[in-house]
Parts: structure tokens; C-alpha cells; sequence
């Protein structure tokens, strides 16, 4: 009995640690650390279109395309807004000036054809993103909240009432205290993404599209984007404590059923 008491005090002292761990995340699939090209080159455009492609390997498939456009909404022309964005050297930054609202996008694969917009067109990625479940958003600094969104394509879309061959994640991320670096999951599988897991053909995806600030914009946004990567995201230690609370109640019924049992 007095052994009994001790494993079950050993897993209660384990719960604070538990919920107090950060998230740990495992099998990463880097899509783009911004490295290319060096130096980094400008990606104004006076158009929403990709203006900036770059050749190269991305989410480990050799011989594709990225491409990038910023768009500024108000004022309506880049030049005259006094902001520069510019790709490479490792990082994607943009400089807005107070009262500046605009978007990023980035397109890989059949999203990342020269001079495209968003459409399907481009070489496929073929790429198998079955065992992810969300994109990794690195940023070494951020200014203010920012509204982010990855769209995948597939060419291949599932068998069913209707063909899907789009799926969207979306998530608003708040910058770190004082404007310093700050990261966050986009799921794009399961309850927290547009569509819910198994409709979509994740096993194939040609196309991925990553736009920053398309919805709920705040004017004069600066940024420092440096990665972007493909993760497994595991459940929250808050979630992982629970589920350890509830296997030590099963063990504690099932220890007192026992007990009778001997008796």
C-alpha cells in the first residue's frame, strides 16, 4: 500500500512541470529559410502579381520556383509610400511607413510559376505532406499583430461528392514584447483549419501559397519573416497533463478494485 501512495505522488509532482514545458515540436521539413538570393533584391510591385522569382530547392524538392510580390492597398502606389520589402540574404523584411497597409505573398510549385498570380499553373511539387499537420512561422521581429495564411494545391484531389483541391490555415500572430522575435503553428489539418482533416489529398501538394496580411491588415506593419517549415505539431503540455490526470484516476479505480478484490 505505502508504494502505491508513492507512484501515485511521483506522477502528481510531474503534472506542474508538464504544463509549464513548451511546446516540442519533432520531424521538420524546412520549406524556405530566405537564404536565396544574396544579396537580397526588392520585391515592390505596383501590381499584385509575383514579381520576384527564384529558382532553387524548397521543402526539399530540387528544381522550383519561388515567387513574391508586396502590395501595399493604401497609399496605393509602393513608391511614393516610402516602404521597402525586399527577399534573401535570410529573411523576408518589410519596412511600412505609418499609415501603409499592404500584403506579402509567396508562391513554391505550381503556385510559384514567373509573373503568375494565384493560380494553378507551374511545376508540381508532388510533394507528400501527410505526416504534417501545420507550418511553422518564424519571425526574428515583429512589430504588430499579423494576419497569416497558407493555401495548398493539389492536382490530385481525393475521390468524393466534390473534388477539393484547395485548403487554406490561417492564424493572427502578436508580436513578442518590445517588437523581437516571435513564432507560431498554422495548422491546416483538424478542427482548427478551413476544412477538416481527410478531404483534401495531402499526400500530393503541388502548390503552396503563403500571403501575410491579406485580412485584418494593421497599417504601417514591419516585419522580419526567417523561416518557414513543416512540422508535426504534438498536443499542448496542458493537454498532455490531462490525459496523464486521467490515466492516474483509471490506475487509482483500478489499484482499489484490486484491493477489494483481495480482501
Amino acid at each position: 500500500m505505502f508504494r502505491f501512495i508513492q507512484r501515485v505522488l511521483a506522477l502528481a509532482a510531474l503534472l506542474p512541470a508538464l504544463c509549464a514545458a513548451p511546446t516540442a515540436y519533432a520531424s521538420d521539413l524546412l520549406l524556405d529559410d530566405f537564404a536565396s538570393p544574396t544579396p537580397a533584391v526588392s520585391m515592390m510591385a505596383p501590381s499584385q502579381n509575383f514579381v520576384v522569382s527564384q529558382p532553387g530547392t524548397y521543402a526539399g524538392v530540387s528544381g522550383q520556383n519561388r515567387a513574391a510580390y508586396y502590395y501595399p492597398y493604401f497609399p496605393t502606389t509602393a513608391a511614393g509610400a516610402g516602404n521597402t520589402a525586399t527577399l534573401g540574404n535570410g529573411a523576408l523584411t518589410v519596412a511600412a511607413t505609418p499609415g501603409t497597409i499592404g500584403e506579402v505573398g509567396l508562391g513554391y510549385g505550381a503556385y510559384g510559376a514567373p509573373g503568375s498570380s494565384l493560380q494553378s499553373n507551374g511545376p508540381f511539387l508532388n510533394l507528400d505532406l501527410s505526416g504534417y499537420n501545420a507550418l511553422r512561422v518564424g519571425f526574428t521581429s515583429l512589430a504588430k499583430p499579423v494576419n497569416l495564411i497558407v493555401s495548398f494545391y493539389t492536382s490530385h484531389p481525393l475521390a468524393g461528392s466534390g473534388p477539393l483541391y484547395y485548403q487554406d490555415g490561417e492564424i493572427t500572430l502578436n508580436p513578442a514584447a518590445g517588437g523581437g522575435a516571435v513564432s507560431g503553428n498554422i495548422l491546416f489539418k483538424g478542427a482548427d483549419a478551413n476544412q477538416p482533416a481527410g478531404l483534401f489529398n495531402f499526400a500530393q501538394v503541388d502548390g503552396i501559397a503563403f500571403i501575410v496580411d491579406r485580412a485584418g491588415s494593421a497599417d504601417g506593419n514591419s516585419y522580419q519573416l526567417s523561416s518557414l517549415s513543416f512540422t508535426q505539431a504534438v498536443p499542448e503540455p496542458a493537454s498532455a497533463a490531462l490525459l496523464i490526470a486521467g490515466v492516474l484516476v483509471v490506475w487509482l479505480r483500478s489499484g482499489r478494485r484490486m484491493q477489494r478484490g483481495a480482501l
